[in-house]
């Protein structure tokens, strides 16, 4: 059995996001989604791939206040899966704010799905 390498809570999701190429200009260079989210990483979907090491800017519009925000990462591993390509992208930078924001949602969100499942739980033990 693999030992858990994660120091952080992963939460799932669904968000859309925007590639960012840097150099020579600034430009959106393709879409992606942001399949789950912890306080130092993001799993990515892509129809394209980057390698492991790549550095990138990813925009997204923030679920609540439908701002813009902007994180800065670098590619930590790449895998095909189905017809898409996922990637783990280790969060260099991002504005306070804009984390708290979606961490805000993911987490409320984390909540009422246990909640359920608790309730959900109980209600079996007390039928069985």
């Amino acid at each position: 059995m693999n030992k858990e390498k994660r120091k952080f809570l992963r939460f799932g999701c669904t968000l859309p996001a925007e590639i960012i190429k840097l150099e020579p200009e600034k430009r959106i260079v393709g879409e992606a989604k942001i399949d789950d989210f912890s306080r130092e990483g993001i799993k990515l979907i892509l129809s394209f791939n980057l390698k492991p090491g790549t550095n990138m800017d990813l925009s997204l519009r923030l679920p609540k206040s439908k701002e813009i925000a902007s994180i800065t990462g670098e590619v930590i591993w790449s895998q095909s899966k189905d017809s898409s390509i996922q990637l783990g992208l280790k969060i260099k930078d991002m504005d306070t704010r804009a984390k708290s924001e979606i961490f805000d949602l993911l987490y409320s969100n984390w909540i009422k799905d246990r909640s359920k499942d608790i309730e959900k739980a109980l209600t079996r033990k007390e039928s069985g």
